[in-house]
This record gives C-alpha cells, structure tokens and sequence, in this order.
C-alpha cells in the first residue's frame, strides 16, 4: 500500500506494472533505515553499495527514502548503482543518485541502460544517448532499444570510450530546449580519439525523448533517424537564429558560422561547409575560405568570445579564467560528493552562479536543474558542463570561496556600521571576519577554521537585518 502513490505516478507516465517488471523499477519506502536492517549489513559494506551510511550517533540509515528506484547495471548486468526520482510532491532535489564515494559505482563510468542496448546497438553500429532514465525506458518502449542514458552527469572521454566498444554512430537525443545540444565541446577529439561520429536528433521545441515516446512514438523514430552530424547540426542553428534578410545580418550568421566550421580538424570537411555556408548567406566564398583558416590559425584560443559571453560563463573578462565561483558550479555539475555539503547560497555573488547553484541544488541533477531556470543560467550551465573538473580541488575552491564572501560580509558590516555611527558595536564581528580571513591566506588552512567561518556565513547571510552579533 505504501508504494501506491509511486505505481499511480508510474501508470500516469504510461508505466504500468509489466513495465515496471521489465526495467524492474523499485520503491524505496519512506523509512530511515527498513533496507538496512532487512539486509543486516556491516557499517562498511553498507557504504561501500552506497545503499546507506552511518549517522553521527553509530546507526545505519537507508540512502534512498521515499523515492522511485532506477536499478543501475554495468554492461555484464550486474547491478552496481540506483537513482533515486522522489513523487511530485516529495521532499529534496528531484534525482539522488548513488555517490560516487560507494566502491561499486562511478557516474563517469557507467551507461544506465547499456547492457539492454548493446545488442541492437551491435547490429545497427548506433547508440542513442538520452539525459534521464525515463528517456531510456520511452526510448525502449518506442521500439529503439539501442538508447542509453548518462547518470546525472555530462558525457564523458571515459563515456565516449565505453560507446566505442558497442557502436561508432553516437546520437544525441537530448532535450530539444538545447539543454544538452552543446553539450558535447570535445566531440571532435572523441571522433578521432575513439573512432566515432556524433549526430543530434531534432527533437520537438520542449519535448524530450520519454515525454515523446508517450505521446508521439512515430515523431521520436523519426527524430533519431533523421539525427544529422553534430557540426551540421550547430552550424543550421547558427544560421536559423540568425538575420538572413539583410546583408549585415548574413555577414554576421556566415562568420559565427565559421568559427564553429574552423573547430573541425578535417579541412575537406571544413571546406565542404565552408561552401553550404557561403551558398546560404550568399557571401564570397573566397573571403569565407579566408576568414575560415584565419580562425584555424588561431585555434580555439584565439577565437574572440564577446564579454558578455565570458562574464556568463563565470570567466574573468579580461583574464578568461574561472571564478572560485563558476570553479564550485562546475565541481558540482562533475564531482558533487566532495563540496556539494559545504555549498550555500551565501557564497555565491554572481547572480547567474547563485541561481545555477540554488536550481542544481534543488534539482539534484544538471538534466534537472536546466529545465527550472531562466535561458542564460541554462546557458552557463550548458558551458560548464562540457568543461573538465578533473583538476578542480574542492579544498582550495571552498577556502577562496569562503574567502571573498567573508571579505564581502566585512565590507557590508563596515558600511552599516559607519551608517548607523554604531562602531563599537560592530567591531567585534568585523574583527573576527577580519581575522578569519586572514587565516584563510595562510598557505595551509585548519579546516576548523574554515568551517567556524563557513558556519558563521551560513547564519549571517545577508538577508539578516539589523545588527549582526559575534
């Protein structure tokens, strides 16, 4: 009785009981602790399936509660994590997935649903690469059972590797919205690294693949089928959204257009597009051409990326680096386990990054999160999830993140303190900022430090009014 709201959310989706058999979609009831004391498990091995953990009083609590359970399998078949989706009006971010901390189970590593798709994906030499788990299941129950679906994270060159053994057509059938249709920066290096080729299914505007297999199974085959090749396909986006009735607005879409032809390695291919290109926007083949090995020549580093474009992506504009800022978002997008506790709103300035980060937060995964916000946090999103976390260190993001918010907190409380001719009253809290940032300059920190100030920050957000006690 107990999964009931689960199986009635389930039959509304189109998933009913023999579905549920198939894929064997789980319930995992509203309990601290029932699957750890069913199983008896020791404390280490419960941590080690990432089925639970340990509390600060020495007892074992459950890790999935109250949520619908995805079972995830290696190739073989063998179960080595879940994901967790929690009913609509459930508490906590709408995907939990099993920490990469467990010993089974790497995000970075694993396919959901693989081991049913490499057969078909044998035959026809083609994976279909979704965003959810219900994608996957639409996608199968459509009849293309080759889909696979990423684990709450952006497809990685462990990813691509994996797809290489089964197949060498990649098709991406993310949601049609572009939250994963730039996902992919190093697609080129993985076609030529792992032998592959990428082409993106155009989805309906606002459809993802579960949602259309649904309510249009016909439109979702035709959509993978007719997936064209990944640079096609961003090149036709360019110059769709781009002004073609006037000759500035064709100069325009033809150069934004080359800068995304010039990031090809191949120059037959290059060229090939350099022509569709100039035949479209109805410009000088010979000045494109021109145009087009100037922006080789400069590599990718070269290329002019407007401010405006930096500034979002949380780079530095005149330096092109990332912010402690954009540096934690992007750690929470590829590596969540080790910072994401230590996260708060209070920490982040930027208003893009407090909003990426509150909706990453609340939705618990990068496919989740882009669908609650606004199109230019999306977009932030969608530039740091194609980036590489790999030498992030989650440590050293915190502290300088810690940082310039106690420092930001000082510089308020000083203004409010010269504003109310209150000094006296103030110093005590501005000293012990002061002092605290101070020690966070030290080239090693105490992590006790670090936390009293994480702590007092938490609790004097800047939402607080009046007077702030020490």
């Amino acid at each position: 009785p107990a999964a009931r709201p689960a199986r009635d959310y389930l039959r509304a989706r189109g998933y009913g009981g023999e579905v549920a058999r198939r894929f064997q979609i789980g319930w995992a009831p509203d309990d601290w602790s029932l699957l750890s004391r069913e199983l008896h498990l020791s404390d280490e091995d419960l941590k080690a399936t990432g089925l639970g953990g340990i509390n600060k009083r020495g007892g074992q609590y459950d890790f999935f509660r109250a949520r619908i359970v995805f079972p995830i399998f290696d190739v073989q078949g063998n179960p080595v994590g879940f994901g967790g989706r929690k009913l609509p009006d459930g508490e906590g971010p709408k995907y939990k997935n099993t920490s990469d901390a467990a010993e089974y189970y790497s995000k970075s590593d694993v396919l959901y649903g693989l081991h049913w798709a490499k057969a078909e994906a044998g035959r026809l030499d083609e994976l279909v690469v979704c965003e959810g788990y219900t994608d996957v299941i639409g996608c199968h129950l459509a009849g293309i059972e080759r889909a696979v679906a990423t684990c709450g994270t952006a497809l990685t060159p462990s990813h691509a590797r994996l797809i290489g053994r089964f197949a060498r057509r990649v098709v991406l059938a993310f949601d049609a919205d572009g939250a994963g249709q730039a996902a992919a920066e190093r697609v080129y290096a993985w076609e030529e690294e792992f032998g592959l080729q990428f082409a993106v299914a155009a989805l309906p505007e606002g459809a993802d693949p579960g949602d259309l297999a649904g309510s249009d199974p016909e439109a979702l085959r035709q959509a993978i089928d007719g997936a064209r090749p990944f640079l096609e396909f961003r090149v036709d986006r360019v110059l769709a959204r781009g002004d073609l009735d006037s000759a500035e607005g064709r100069a325009r879409a033809a150069t934004e257009a080359m800068t995304l032809v010039a990031e090809h390695p191949d120059s037959l291919v290059r060229d090939q597009y350099a022509m569709s290109i100039a035949d479209q926007c109805q410009v000088g083949i010979d000045e494109l051409r021109r145009r087009g090995a100037a922006a080789v020549a400069a590599g990718p580093r070269g290329r002019t990326v407007p401010a405006s474009d930096r500034t979002a992506a949380g780079a530095s504009p005149d330096t092109g680096h990332l912010t402690p800022e954009t540096q934690a978002l992007r750690l929470l997008v590829h590596r969540p386990d080790p910072i994401s506790v230590h996260l708060s709103p209070v920490l982040f300035d930027d208003r893009l990054n407090r909003a990426a980060y509150l909706a990453l937060r609340e939705a618990g995964d990068l496919h989740g999160a882009r669908a609650k916000v606004e199109p230019d946090v999306a977009d932030l999103m969608g530039k740091l999830a194609v980036q590489d976390a790999t030498d992030d260190e989650p440590l050293g993001v915190l502290t300088r993140l810690a940082y310039l918010a106690a420092e930001r907190a000082a510089v308020r409380l000083e203004a409010e303190a010269r504003s109310s001719g209150d000094l006296a009253g103030y110093q005590p809290v501005i000293s012990f900022l002061r002092t605290e940032v101070m020690k966070l300059r030290e080239p090693v920190a105490e992590g006790a430090d670090l936390e009293e100030l994480l702590t007092w920050l938490n609790d004097h957000d800047e939402g607080a009014e009046g007077r702030v006690d020490g």
